[in-house]
């Protein structure tokens, strides 16, 4: 028996090691998973080995950030891309998703992922994206984080997306080896694959990309982890990138300019196909008017940036491709509810446990930056729990960002 055992673990190991070579270029599996393989009894390896590809009725789980997550959100609420009928790409007047519930998962416990890049605790990052995954499979969550047991139940995710870009890079080849090792086909969305989907749907191998992302995202070198594989998953080493974040000042027209202004003083003189907006700060209709106007407006002035875009340049905005992208998959696979009902939400919130050591909290009862971004990898003691949200766990910034930006999801939410 033992004899078996150890055939077993060898195999398992060998798997690890192709999976780390073929996804991440021999990168290691973080101290959580690798101790998740080695006691697959436990009941956060129960949660994803008991996981029912099967289950039309689960929810889909929109986790990262909570700025992200809502409005990654609240455009798949609202999106009418498509024929709910047969499916063809033009509006019904009914929403795309109709019959289903969005659980977004606010991760407010460790958010902003930013920090732990100047801590270099990528570790972490990468392990809570897991735990946050996993969370969304489960089919129970914490009532309050005063509490040790699981006493609410709640629908499991059929479906992940990760909303942050920092997720995709640190945590979705996690997951993906994680899936793989217990044998169960999770569909998980990263948004940073989304949109690099429909750029090589649009304009295939070979394309010139320009992606326009945050200062804190940009300096974390997120995409610069993300593009190379992506190229190399297409067989496209032709494809190129490059990466700015403009200044957030001026309008966005300005802000547009000086991005082409950046393209162009890095040396490039190749025409953007199209290019990726990676910060939702920005106003997706006021990027397009921008990019319309460099490429219609007779105007001396624009010469130099309409000759940098090609004559099908595009914006590729995250919610458009993340909707894209679960629509084809829950269409191709026959995993629609089928309901006729408007598309409802189920919101979840991360927040620190009972208990922890008192320098561990802020004034506020959230995690001081010091302890959040410092925290060791794979201990057994949790430090923040999932919770149903409630105006307790919901800070004043966020709910604002909620009425102005997200509508629909805090009507919904307020019901």
């Amino acid at each position: 028996m033992k004899k078996y055992s150890y055939i077993a673990l060898a195999a398992l190991i060998l798997f690890c090691v192709s999976c780390r070579e073929r996804v991440s270029g021999g990168r290691p599996v973080i101290p959580y998973v690798a101790a998740l393989f080695a006691d697959t009894v436990s009941y956060d390896y129960g949660i994803l080995s008991g996981w029912d590809v099967a289950n039309k009725a689960g929810t889909i789980a929109v986790i990262g950030e909570p700025e992200d997550a809502l409005l990654l959100t609240e455009h798949l609420l609202t999106s009418d891309r498509y024929d709910n009928i047969d499916g063809s790409r033009h509006s019904d007047g009914l929403p795309d998703f109709a019959g289903e519930i969005f659980a977004p998962v606010l991760d407010v416990a460790n958010a902003p992922y930013s920090g732990y890049f100047s801590r270099n605790n990528e570790d972490f990052l990468s392990e809570v994206t897991v735990r946050n995954f996993l969370a969304a499979l489960d089919t129970a969550c914490f009532l309050s984080s005063y509490d040790t047991d699981r006493l609410v139940h709640k629908a499991p995710a059929k479906m992940v997306i990760l909303a942050s870009s920092y997720s995709a890079a640190y945590g979705y080849f996690n997951i993906d080896t994680l899936c793989h090792v217990a044998g169960r086909s999770v569909p998980v969305i990263p948004l940073t694959r989304a949109m690099l989907d429909v750029a090589w749907k649009h304009h295939g191998k070979g394309f010139n990309l320009g992606i326009w992302t945050s200062q804190d995202v940009l300096g974390a070198g997120i995409w610069s982890a993300v593009f190379p594989y992506a190229a190399r998953r297409r067989g496209d080493p032709k494809a190129t990138y490059s990466v700015f974040a403009p200044e957030e000042s001026g309008t966005v027209l300005d802000r547009f300019m000086a991005f082409m202004q950046m393209y162009s003083a890095a040396g490039n003189t190749a025409k953007l196909s199209a290019l990726v907006l990676d910060d939702p700060s920005v106003p997706l209709d006021s990027l397009q008017e921008a990019a319309a106007s460099i490429l219609k407006v007779d105007r001396d002035s624009y010469i130099t940036w309409r000759n940098l875009l090609a004559d099908d340049f595009e914006i590729i905005d995250a919610g458009s491709a993340v909707a894209s992208s679960c629509y084809a998959y829950l269409r191709e696979n026959n995993r629609f509810t089928h309901k006729v009902a408007y598309p409802d939400v189920k919101v979840y919130a991360t927040a620190p446990v009972n208990g922890l050591p008192e320098s561990a909290y802020g004034p506020d009862g959230w995690l001081t930056d010091e302890f959040r971004y410092s925290r060791a990898s794979n201990v057994s003691d949790p430090t923040y729990s999932l919770v149903e949200l409630k105006d307790k766990y919901l800070t004043e910034d966020l709910r604002n960002l909620m009425i102005v930006n997200t509508p629909k999801l805090f009507s919904l939410y307020v019901q």
